[in-house]
């Protein structure tokens, strides 16, 4: 199956962040029947959707302790790294990343050009670059704003 374009990944996106991770912790869930780990991340744009700072959300798989539980080819969040998350929103409002493997893309600033660029943090066959000012572009038009 291919991976979702970032256009594809944009609507079906309630939220849409740039932001920095504060922390990645493991939770029990579901009465300790699962393991989730809650992402809280600094919000420095919103590009979809409003999204308070600190933003929080939660996926599959993680760490409590000794007990691991992990989600093949799910995306993992780091402290301190910078992030463009794609999220929807559960019935109950909380956030969740709309794709488990395609929808984090990590920013790295490129060592020559100076420039931002979004890599997609894809656990299964390679990676993705954007220029991040393109993945803006990209995204704006898919929602049918003009630039």
């Amino acid at each position: 199956m291919a991976a979702p374009s970032i256009e594809q990944l944009a609507r079906q996106a309630d939220v849409v962040v740039i932001g920095q991770v504060i922390s990645a912790t493991g939770e029990w869930a579901a009465g300790r029947a699962t393991i989730q780990t809650r992402v809280a991340l600094t919000v420095t744009e919103s590009l979809k959707g409003t999204a308070a700072s600190p933003l929080t959300f939660t996926q599959l798989g993680g760490r409590v302790g000794d007990e691991a539980s992990a989600v093949g080819g799910a995306a993992e969040f780091a402290p301190g790294e910078w992030v463009v998350v794609f999220l929807a929103r559960r019935r109950d409002g909380s956030l969740r990343v709309t794709d488990p493997t395609y929808a984090k893309f990590v920013v790295v600033r490129d060592a020559t050009t100076g420039r931002d660029h979004a890599v997609q943090a894809a656990g299964a066959g390679g990676a993705d670059r954007v220029d991040l000012d393109q993945l803006r572009t990209r995204l704006r038009r898919a929602l049918g704003e003009t630039d």
